[in-house]
């Protein structure tokens, strides 16, 4: 027997239309914040890392702009909430 499996693509209006119409069906299933963050599937996820990326970003920041001295203090209290974040994207597929 012969196993071949063949695939089709149409580029026509009709395949243009289904894109649209699909295209439009995610964007009023998601809303204006799955714009952003995703899907219901994906949204925890991206929010979880869009998080940790701030996180990161406001502590290099307070290094930059204050010194490392100074900004201890705030080290101390993003480094719990950073490894809260970090534990749930790595422990969220376990």
């Amino acid at each position: 027997m012969n196993d071949e499996v063949k695939a089709t693509f149409t580029t026509g209006p009709e395949s243009q239309l289904a894109i649209g119409l699909q295209s439009k069906a995610m964007d009023l299933e998601s809303g204006w914040l799955g714009k952003a963050f995703g899907n219901h599937a994906n949204a925890p996820t991206n929010i979880a890392g869009f998080v940790a990326v701030c996180l990161i970003l406001a502590g290099i920041g307070m290094v930059a702009f204050s010194g490392w001295e100074k900004s201890a203090e705030f080290w101390k209290v993003i480094s719990p909430l950073l490894t809260l974040v970090l534990g749930y994207l790595f422990g969220k597929n376990a």
